[in-house]
């Protein structure tokens, strides 16, 4: 049953387009008034912008978006957005989503450019203190629980899919497989709960700085250290895979290193367990090519053994300091793998010590 379109309906229109003009670039917004949940999105259909907005309750209403207000999209941003551009709301609460994509433009977030509305606010018994990070499907955020003071990070699903089937059984499925993982190698998760219409998960917070950002900052590390993550990469895998669960998205920026090196294993968000089906929105090769086997990469099934070649990767990169394989999309990196043959010690490293020579030749062995 499709909505009607009220009064919120044009705080959408005229915000969407006005932070079009502004310039913003985000993702689009949900607006919670006096306990209903709404997102605005606005979109080109048929040459023709429009406003997208869902009721959490009632369905969905597609409106027009006046022709004046058009004019001033289709001029393009200003070259200095300004905050004054954007509507100042008193009542609503307006929160981010997370994740652009083609075609997805922002609604303004509190009346200033760019503040994420959820930091400062505390719901679940979790007072979010700062945005960590955001991706295609979810937003992690620092935070604290208010009645132990522990330090938590909170991961949110994104908005745009929570009329998602598929992407709302894949969140499901990581929470399932997190629940199932206890080792002092991964990530852990503490609970999970559902707020502002969308999913959570309280997780483990991991201080540090991932991999991929170490070894941008550092180029190759020491041998000794490479060694240190490597163990411990591999027994957080060991793990996982003996129980049953393949993380499918190994690589540095999945690894948080902390001042003491402990090394902790995040984001089992591609994660399958070997007695679940496969789970892949709209068909498509999910993951960080760089990093997966030419299995993987053909769109065969793969087990624990795509786990292993991407670790034969990040040894790779630690011990160099640059990627395996150069940047391209998947069949330009198979084309490479199809070519590739381990070199020996001294083109990859000199006085490449012999053990972590022999990590390269079973994790990489393209058999």
């Amino acid at each position: 049953m499709a909505a009607k379109p009220d009064a919120t309906v044009g705080l959408l229109i005229a915000a969407a387009a006005l932070a079009l003009v502004a310039g913003m670039l985000a993702a689009d917004t949900l607006i919670k008034t006096d306990g209903t949940v709404y997102t605005g999105r606005i979109i080109k259909e048929d040459s023709q912008w429009v406003i997208m907005e869902i009721h959490r309750d009632d369905g969905k209403v597609t409106l027009p978006i006046p022709r004046r207000l058009v004019r001033a999209i289709e001029r393009g941003p200003t070259t200095k957005p300004t905050t004054a551009m954007a509507p100042t709301p008193t009542t609503r609460t307006v929160i981010p989503s997370v994740g652009a994509g083609p075609g997805y433009y922002p609604l303004p977030i509190q009346g200033h450019l760019g503040v994420d509305a959820l930091v400062g606010k505390t719901f679940h018994g979790n007072r979010v203190k700062r945005c960590l990070g955001r991706g295609g499907m979810a937003v992690v955020y620092e935070a604290e629980n208010v009645h132990t003071g522990r330090p938590v990070a909170l991961k949110m699903m994104s908005h745009r899919f929570i009329h998602n089937l598929e992407a709302q059984s894949r969140f499901a499925r990581e929470t399932e497989i997190c629940r199932s993982l206890r080792h002092p190698n991964i990530c852990q998760l503490y609970s999970c709960f559902t707020a502002f219409g969308t999913n959570f998960m309280v997780m483990e917070f991991c201080p540090g700085e991932n991999l991929d950002q170490l070894i941008r900052r550092r180029g190759p590390l020491p041998q000794q250290k490479i060694r240190k993550i490597l163990a411990q990469l591999a027994r957080g895998l060991a793990y996982a895979h003996g129980r049953g669960v393949c993380h499918r998205d190994v690589k540095p920026s999945n690894l948080i290193v902390d001042q003491d090196g402990t090394v902790k294993v995040t984001d089992f968000g591609l994660a399958k367990s070997i007695w679940s089906s496969e789970l892949t929105l709209s068909g498509q090769l999910v993951g960080t090519p760089h990093y997966m086997s030419p299995e993987r990469l053909s769109g065969k099934p793969v087990d624990h053994r795509g786990d292993v070649f991407a670790f034969g990767c990040i040894a790779y990169e630690m011990l160099t300091g640059r990627r395996l394989f150069a940047p391209g999309d998947p069949m330009a990196i198979l084309a490479q793998q199809a070519r590739w043959t381990l070199p020996v010690p001294e083109r990859i490293r000199p006085n490449l010590d012999k053990d972590l020579y022999r990590v390269l030749q079973r994790s990489l062995a393209l058999d």
